[in-house]
């Protein structure tokens, strides 16, 4: 028997909130789901195939994405050097939700 013990020190992908959405990239709007867990953000299609998964700690920067320049539609992520637009219901408490955790992931 060996004494090397091995302990998995890596916290599982833990949902906290999803929600309807519509992801919009490269002229496609797709509806599904949102997903944002402890460590990543994914959008998945009506029948579950994740469609867009973005690693938290890859997000540069997320911002309110508006229509005619005052509606507030979604939610726009900065991911590897280019913009992904998700258009969903109350963009300020998703905005709020990353923020939090993305300043957790730096944390760690």
């Amino acid at each position: 028997m060996s004494n090397n013990v091995e302990i998995n020190t890596i916290k599982p992908d833990n949902i906290l909130v999803e929600a309807s959405g519509k992801l919009i990239y490269s002229n496609c709007r797709e509806k599904g789901k949102l997903i944002l867990s402890n460590k990543h953000l994914k959008f998945t299609s009506k029948d579950g195939d994740i469609q867009q998964e973005f690693i938290l700690s890859k997000i540069s920067n997320v911002g309110i994405f508006k229509v005619l320049g005052f509606l507030k539609k979604g939610i726009k992520l900065s991911y590897n050097e280019r913009y992904i637009m998700l258009f969903v219901k109350y963009p300020d408490d998703w905005i709020k939700l990353i923020n939090k955790q993305l300043a957790v992931e730096c944390a760690e």
